[in-house]
């Protein structure tokens, strides 16, 4: 048996593939604002995970050694001069490669929590983040799809975190991993007994609740509303983040307004991801002209469908980024 398991033990190792996550993306400041980014990584596992694909294992790994070393050596790589004076720290919360199955297909998907914070006087000041799931959406299927998406959100992440204003609210050290619940205690969304009717254009100004002033909501025969009107302008729906009407708070979503509630958790809403999140068609459809991209339409909508109906739940808002935060 011994001797059977040693023989086994080659055939299983060589059986896995390794993909690398590229550095993909610029992260390059050119607001001139910092002059270091500093990796905390705080994740319970530190490995990246290992999927299934075409029954094949495939593990995930940095192209660096560590976290650490890969975002730093990729925030250098795009600033050999930096001329700022802040320090950004991206505090580095989860990040999985995972399957999931949906309606007998397989997914591949990467669990990502990361904010960023800028330094000053031993105090953090929120500034953006991430939390959510991601998919290859209009990349391939396949794990260097998924490899890939990775990075590009979070060059968005950081790019966006150069020119975004940092919170006024400073969180000391020891209290950088509960940020999340002192941000939320000081949001007025949370702790105002009603919230205020009219429009929001985003998910911070829902949350600090101080709408757009002015718009008047326009509904068409079902009584939904498709759009909002000041004086001459006109706002289109899906320019819309929420609106409250009479005290009831309605999320722009991909099917449509839905109403938003509160329980102690947060806001969410009843619903699926196959609803709230359509899935794109698999950009290797394209590879076959006109034909082959008609063909990825059929199937991606009839896979949409299928997945509409799945089991409904609350999904919550994370109102430090305004997405939905699906569970696994």
């Amino acid at each position: 048996m011994k001797r059977l398991l040693l023989l086994l033990i080659p055939a299983l190792v060589f059986s896995q593939k390794e993909v690398n996550v590229p550095t993909v993306g610029s992260i390059k400041d050119n607001a001139g604002k910092t002059t270091s980014l500093i990796v905390i990584d705080q994740r319970s596992n530190t490995d990246l995970g290992t999927l299934d694909f075409k029954k094949q294992s495939i593990h995930f790994a940095f192209a660096e050694p560590t976290a650490t070393e890969f975002f730093t050596n990729w925030y250098k790589k795009n600033n050999k001069n930096p001329k700022g004076t802040q320090n950004l720290i991206l505090l580095l919360e989860d990040l999985e490669f995972r399957n999931e199955t949906e309606d007998g297909k397989n997914f591949l998907k990467a669990d990502v929590r990361a904010s960023t914070f800028v330094e000053k006087d031993n105090q953090y000041y929120f500034v953006e983040t991430i939390n959510t799931t991601l998919t290859p959406g209009e990349l391939p299927n396949s794990p260097n799809g998924i490899a890939v998406a990775v990075p590009l959100r979070f060059s968005q992440l950081i790019k966006q975190s150069y020119s975004t204003t940092p919170s006024a609210k400073a969180i000391s050290r020891e209290d950088l991993l509960n940020y999340a619940a002192i941000m939320r205690a000081e949001m007025p969304a949370f702790t105002s007994a009603n919230l205020k009717d009219g429009v929001y254009k985003d998910y911070k100004s829902f949350f600090a609740q101080v709408p757009d002033e002015g718009y008047l909501l326009v509904k068409n025969k079902e009584n939904e509303v498709t759009k909002a009107k000041k004086g001459d302008e006109t706002l289109s729906g899906w320019k819309i983040y929420t609106y409250v009407e009479n005290g009831k708070a309605y999320r722009n979503t991909a099917a449509g307004f839905m109403e938003m509630k509160l329980d102690d958790k947060g806001f969410y809403v009843f619903s699926n991801r196959g609803t709230l999140s359509p899935v794109q068609m698999d950009s290797s459809y394209g590879m076959f002209g006109l034909v082959g991209a008609g063909i990825g339409a059929i199937a991606t909508n009839e896979q949409n469908k299928k997945l509409q109906k799945a089991d409904k739940y609350n999904i919550y808002v994370d109102p430090l980024s305004g997405g939905f935060i699906y569970q696994k």
